[in-house]
């Protein structure tokens, strides 16, 4: 099984897929045609309203490949990702939400560090490094 998107969809296929389940072991049949209709035409708009306020990351225009996301603790790897530079986009959906809360807490905001990125085409470079408690993070541009 693979997918791509956002880590929080996972859950939302999860979800569906539970309720398609209990449906057929109830033996019912509902048609979500209809709902997800409205539910798409709905996120539609908001996508394309948001889409204009974002800034365009067109891959071809970006000057490094891969955008890095490495947590250590005591030296060890607790995470090692590795995404299309285009990811810088989305940083704030991909780091975990403790280690956004981690890094908003010690005074980083993630927000301006990705628009400083996406300002210079994302060159590779280090784009945040720091131990905090017992933990590195970094995060970089190859």
């Amino acid at each position: 099984f693979r997918t791509a998107g956002p880590p929080w969809f996972l859950f939302v296929i999860r979800s569906f897929f539970g309720v398609i389940h209990a449906l057929n072991q109830l033996g019912g049949s509902i048609s979500f045609r209809q709902s997800i209709n409205n539910c798409v035409n709905v996120n539609l708009r908001q996508e394309t309203s948001v889409n204009r306020e974002r800034q365009s990351c067109d891959s071809s225009t970006l000057i490094g490949r891969y955008l890095k996301v490495s947590i250590k603790d005591k030296g060890a790897d607790i995470i090692s990702l590795e995404f299309p530079s285009r990811a810088v986009e989305d940083l704030e959906d991909l780091l975990p939400e403790q280690t956004l809360a981690k890094l908003t807490t010690a005074g980083y905001d993630i927000a301006s560090i990705k628009n400083a990125a996406l300002q210079r085409r994302c060159p590779p470079s280090i784009l945040f490094e720091d131990k905090i408690e017992s933990r590195f993070y970094k995060i970089w541009i190859e």
